[in-house]
């Protein structure tokens, strides 16, 4: 099987299940990068910006818009820390937070109608293949990014 029957086995089968009915509003409503904020932030509770900035390997300012949506759309919200006026503090408001659980909600419960036609042995095979590849594309890519000894420089310091 070669690269185009799977993308075509994609299209043609997997779209109902990644793109259900339920989905298209929370499509519409929020970019990639700001579901991936509201995860990070759920799952790490309150968390600075410059912590966030790290996770979405994004700029500071691109951080700043990205919050700065959320705050607008009543999902999180910002303040300064009590400790350190300079660190900015970002946690879900409880808007937020319910919106997370009706999204976790909904992911559980595809996970489990996927799960119900497998039996566990097929179930342990599917998470280690998904481990296998993402291990595996996680370190291409990052092999891809390295810069190449031809492209570091050796600064000698005096």
């Amino acid at each position: 099987m070669d690269a185009d029957s799977i993308l075509d086995l994609f299209l043609e089968n997997l779209k109902p299940l990644f793109f259900p009915e339920s989905w298209l509003q929370l499509d519409m409503k929020f970019s990639k990068t700001e579901i991936l904020s509201l995860l990070f932030i759920d799952k790490r509770g309150d968390i600075t910006m410059t912590e966030l900035a790290e996770y979405l390997n994004t700029p500071m300012s691109t951080a700043n818009g990205i919050v700065e949506r959320l705050v607008k759309k009543g999902y999180v919200s910002r303040s300064r820390s009590d400790t350190d006026r300079r660190i900015v503090v970002v946690c879900l408001t409880p808007e937020g937070r319910q919106l997370l659980a009706g999204f976790h909600a909904l992911i559980t419960d595809y996970i489990n109608m996927a799960l119900e036609v497998l039996s566990e042995e097929e179930a342990s095979a599917l998470i280690g293949i998904v481990l296998k590849i993402t291990r595996g594309l996680r370190e291409k890519l990052a092999a891809e990014e390295a810069p190449s000894a031809s492209e570091l420089r050796k600064i000698s310091i005096e």
